[in-house]
């Protein structure tokens, strides 16, 4: 069985804006609640990030090359989860016409 793949709010690009509080979590203003990197998505209010921090690569990369190198399998992205992440966004989120 396939696990299910969770969109959290950390591929929202709403979350880099917000200011982080001191427990680590911050105060997401469209849901008006405290969320963290592993808060399940709202899907009413989600903007897809064009910006994320690549695990594998230890640096900031855009999406497309996020999609490109799982697509392409390099640079040990076969198996990686971001990559299924931004993925199930892409075919949720974001309409290519």
């Amino acid at each position: 069985m396939a696990k299910k793949i969770i969109i959290t709010c950390t591929y929202c690009d709403r979350y880099r804006t917000l200011t982080r509080k001191g427990d680590g979590s911050k105060y997401c203003t469209e849901e008006k609640e405290d969320i963290t990197s592993d808060t399940e998505i709202c899907e009413d209010s989600f903007v897809p990030t064009t910006l994320m921090y690549c695990l594998k690569a230890s640096y900031w990369i855009d999406t497309v090359v996020c999609m490109n190198r799982y697509k392409k399998r390099v640079y040990g992205c076969k198996t990686c989860k971001q990559g299924k992440i931004i993925r199930k966004i892409k075919e949720q989120f974001i309409d290519d016409n």
